[in-house]
């Protein structure tokens, strides 16, 4: 495992972590030894150390190593973990025009 500049201490517990990004820019703290039961996939790569989470029963494909998230054996994560987006509420664009009203014909709006 190559140790880049960003790879510090966690700073909640102080344990070693190392960090990964997923292809859509996301980082994520890891533990920094590879172990066979983690849930995460580890490429190394000229550019940088890129991770995917593995689902159940996934195995990593040549050139990954399983690692696992820091997430998992930090005393701390609840202090770091972002809270999961709720769904935008639906637009609410009021009345629809056929339960208005109508106003008699030949009227004008004042």
């Amino acid at each position: 495992m190559v140790v880049s500049a960003k790879d510090k201490a966690c700073g909640s517990c102080g344990a070693s972590i190392v960090w990964a990004t997923s292809d859509k820019g996301h980082a994520m703290p890891l533990d920094p030894e590879p172990d066979g039961d983690g849930n995460v996939a580890v490429t190394e790569a000229l550019e940088g150390r890129y991770f995917r989470v593995l689902r159940d029963g996934e195995k990593p494909v040549d050139g990954e190593v399983r690692m696992f998230s820091h997430f998992m054996s930090c005393p701390f994560a609840d202090r770091h973990r972002r809270p999961r987006r709720r769904s935008q509420p639906a637009l609410d664009f009021g009345t629809p025009l056929w339960l208005l009203p109508r106003r008699p014909a030949g009227s004008v709006a004042s």
